[in-house]
């Protein structure tokens, strides 16, 4: 392993949300083209532009999957957490681990089996509610990444006041 000087923006994880957590968009992209097989299978005669209508709109799920994972990027740097949102209009929102009061996961059934879920931070220093939180949703092995966020609280949260 290398030892490198880290910085302090040069994330100790990028996360970004599952495709697991997509898939009934998945299962729903495939539809269009399983009725299309099904009707030619059962010799009913599909037009040609029939075809291309569902060959689109199972593209159309799969962009929109894609579009939503590609908006969400979620960081862990040794001195914060980040979370930036957008593709053409970006937003981004951060809370130094000296601020973070508080960090919890949320899981489903159907999530837990899956393994993957909801991570929420609470800081201290916001005025509004919505400004006291970050939201990292439906990440792989939240769990995993909840106690990552503690153990780098512990040890880099004191370097960022020093």
């Amino acid at each position: 392993m290398k030892n490198k000087c880290m910085t302090v923006d040069e994330p100790l994880h990028v996360l970004r949300p599952t495709r697991v957590a997509f898939m009934d968009v998945y299962a729903l992209a495939l539809v269009p083209p399983a009725l299309m097989i099904a009707l030619t299978i059962m010799a009913v005669p599909v037009p040609f532009w029939g075809i291309w209508a569902a060959a689109g709109l199972a593209l159309i799920f799969v962009y929109s999957v894609e579009i939503n994972r590609m908006r969400s990027i979620y960081k862990i740097t040794p001195n914060q957490v980040v979370i930036q949102n957008g593709i053409l209009k970006k937003t981004r929102k951060a809370v130094f681990f000296n601020n973070i009061v508080d960090v919890n996961f949320r899981q489903g059934y159907f999530q837990r089996l899956m393994n993957y879920g909801t991570i929420t931070i609470g800081s201290s220093g916001g005025r509004t509610h919505e400004e006291c939180e970050i939201i990292f949703e439906k990440v792989r092995k939240p769990q995993h990444f909840v106690h990552e966020i503690e153990k780098a609280m512990k040890t880099f949260g004191r370097h960022a006041t020093d």
